[in-house]
């Protein structure tokens, strides 16, 4: 597992375009709603003193004045914002496909051109793979939530609220892997789906086999990428804490500080595409 992760960060250095196209794409999705929802707000609330602290202090109730007193222009906002969500969708389809068909050989070298060919060929199998990938997650976290509602009625009659907390506790915790566990699942089927050209249910049956019995070492590696990327986001906390954003220039350096929390996300992206297809050549079958 370490000699895939080594390669993994091998493979992203040498992918660099691609971890700045993932980042840059990431930069423009986000900058758009940003000024979109920035301009409403200022538009809606006449750039009244509650639409300047927004930025220090989330409250609630400005957002419930908002809903109740622009409900029409809120309506606009949400649709403009639920549109954005489904063009970015359709992109990260494709960027996913692009990274994934092009991580199959760690020590080479891609050029952009390859990663979009190499996306666009294998964008129809991604997208069954992403829809298949949805239902899946969709019925085992319907199916948690049905059985946290019948522990939920069965410890509701104990007057012992401990055995209650240590049980949705442990629920959660299962819940959290679990979701961890089908992400890999997802990346290795499209993995696989790349390397050998066969269909998503295929695929994603292959996948499941892999990481749940057929290498240890791929639900190790899932974690750690994890790790990896809760450590980026506990470095970025641990500074962003600090940084008083109440002028300009503060808020400038802390959007600057976000922007290296998105690039480390994207680096991670690629970082895992590259090692698990690492890891699936000593197993291809």
């Amino acid at each position: 597992m370490g000699r895939a992760l080594a390669s993994g960060f091998a493979g992203a250095v040498r992918r660099w375009p691609i971890v700045l196209l993932l980042w840059v794409v990431g930069v423009v999705f986000g900058l758009s709603f940003s000024l979109v929802a920035g301009k409403w707000l200022a538009l809606s609330l006449n750039s009244a003193l509650a639409s300047r602290t927004l930025i220090k202090n989330i409250d609630a109730n400005v957002f419930v004045d908002l809903f109740l007193h622009h409900h029409e222009s809120l309506s606009m906002f949400l649709l403009v914002g639920l549109v954005m969500i489904v063009v970015g969708l359709v992109f990260s389809i494709g960027l996913n496909a692009g990274v994934a068909g092009t991580a199959l050989d760690p020590s080479s070298r891609v050029e952009l051109t390859e990663f979009w060919r190499t996306g666009l060929r294998l964008y129809p199998v991604f997208t069954r793979l992403w829809l298949l990938a949805m239902l899946v997650l969709a019925a085992v976290l319907a199916v948690l939530a049905g059985g946290g509602f019948l522990l939920a009625r069965w410890l509701s009659e104990s007057a012992n609220e401990t055995p209650y907390s240590y049980t949705f506790a442990g629920l959660g915790l299962f819940a959290a892997v679990l979701v961890m566990l089908l992400a890999a699942v997802h990346d290795h089927a499209r993995l696989y789906a790349a390397r050998t050209d066969r269909g998503a249910i295929r695929a994603y049956a292959w996948a499941l086999w892999f990481v749940f019995v057929g290498d240890l070492r791929a639900p190790l590696l899932a974690l750690v990428l994890f790790l990896i990327g809760v450590l980026f986001w506990v470095v970025y906390q641990g500074v962003v804490v600090f940084l008083p954003v109440t002028t300009g220039g503060w808020v400038t350096i802390s959007l600057l500080w976000g922007q290296v929390l998105m690039q480390g996300r994207a680096l991670v992206r690629v970082v895992a595409f590259v090692s698990q297809a690492d890891l699936q050549q000593e197993m291809p079958e």
